[in-house]
């Protein structure tokens, strides 16, 4: 059984009315790059794996449980979507990690301040930023700050939306070496849309090429 799986997934690629089909699995362990020029539907397809636009057909299944059948927001927290641009909430960088487990499915949980910590510092992130203004950060900093605010609350599988854009080459063989150890650690996979070649020799895995999808009229 895979740990994520599209079957006959029908999704919307862009703004030009098309549809693309796409079937796959993610086993444990694995990566999947989705990889085509902007405008494709890389974003599109991360989006409707993470259930932020609904399929236009098809089914995706996790642990064999097709994704009608799991709440949106329990389906959230074992799927975590990482859009390329990060959202940070107004307040310090402390505040922003903590915050996550304010919500209802959480409540039961706490945040491993030690292991943010230590993943903050892993990614190249100076060791005051917790007390920074998060809405002070550069794009690169923000990136990695919401990578750790996502581990934190331990998703199964992370969708990633060009992960290494903003960051340097230091910052990406960084980002490499977490996310390649962190796959490889319990039942867990990752999707990611990208053009960094250097972090997909770090994280290698199955090429879903989007232009050679099959294309819907809608």
């Amino acid at each position: 059984m895979g740990l994520l799986e599209a079957d006959n997934l029908l999704f919307n690629s862009g703004p030009r009315g098309l549809a693309r089909r796409v079937s796959f699995t993610l086993g444990p362990g694995a990566v999947i790059w989705l990889k085509g020029p902007s405008g494709e539907g890389k974003t599109s397809l991360l989006r409707t794996l993470a259930r932020l636009a609904r399929p236009l057909g098809g089914e995706i299944r996790l642990d064999g449980a097709p994704w009608s059948a799991i709440p949106p927001v329990t389906w959230r927290s074992r799927v975590a979507y990482l859009h390329q641009k990060a959202v940070l909430l107004p307040g310090t960088v402390r505040a922003n990690l903590e915050r996550v487990f304010t919500f209802n499915i959480r409540s039961s949980q706490r945040l491993d301040m030690q292991r943010a910590e230590d993943e903050l510092s892993r990614l190249m992130l100076p060791g005051d930023i917790l007390d920074r203004d998060a809405l002070t950060l550069s794009a690169g900093e923000a990136s990695r700050v919401a990578l750790v605010r996502t581990l934190m609350v331990d998703p199964e599988v992370l969708l990633l939306d060009e992960p290494s854009a903003a960051l340097d080459p230091d910052a990406r063989r960084a980002l490499g070496s977490l996310l390649a150890q962190w796959v490889a650690e319990f039942r867990r996979g990752i999707v990611g849309a990208g053009h960094d070649e250097e972090l997909m020799k770090q994280l290698p895995g199955h090429e879903i090429h989007l232009a050679d999808l099959e294309r819907v009229s809608l």
